[in-house]
């Protein structure tokens, strides 16, 4: 049975309808489009310890990948907007599966938030095998 290792909430201000997931020391980074430009996105990212169950409705898949971790830290940018805050999801150059997934959050005085919904897992292999 999956568990959830550790969690970060964070905001993104996203522009040009783009957020980018960033896996610190590797090139492989995940770049996720969006309808909104202008907007902030709300951001979830997870590290569990194997493939976590699906997060079910309101929820919609836009990204099921493998990534090769570089230093085992991720954050989340944008082009307007620097990562901030960063979380470690395992051991450096490891393989990590990757979820995405995505939903509407709403309106707010200012902009539409949309909520962004990352999920990464340990594979148990290195990435040479």
């Amino acid at each position: 049975m999956a568990r959830l290792v550790r969690g970060l909430d964070d905001e993104v201000y996203v522009q040009f309808g783009e957020l980018a997931v960033f896996f610190e020391g590797n090139e492989g980074d995940i770049l996720l489009e969006t309808a909104h430009e202008d907007d902030l996105a709300l951001i979830r990212l997870e590290a569990w310890d194997s493939a976590p169950p699906a997060p079910g409705d309101p929820w919609t898949p836009v990204e099921d990948t493998t990534v090769e971790g570089g230093t085992g830290w991720v954050t989340v940018g944008s082009v307007a907007e620097e990562a901030t805050r960063s979380m470690a999801i395992g051991p450096p150059h490891f393989l990590y599966g990757v979820t995405a997934h995505t939903q509407e959050a709403g309106e707010l005085p200012e902009y539409t938030t949309e909520e962004e919904f990352q999920r990464a897992w340990d594979d148990r292999r290195s990435p040479d095998g």
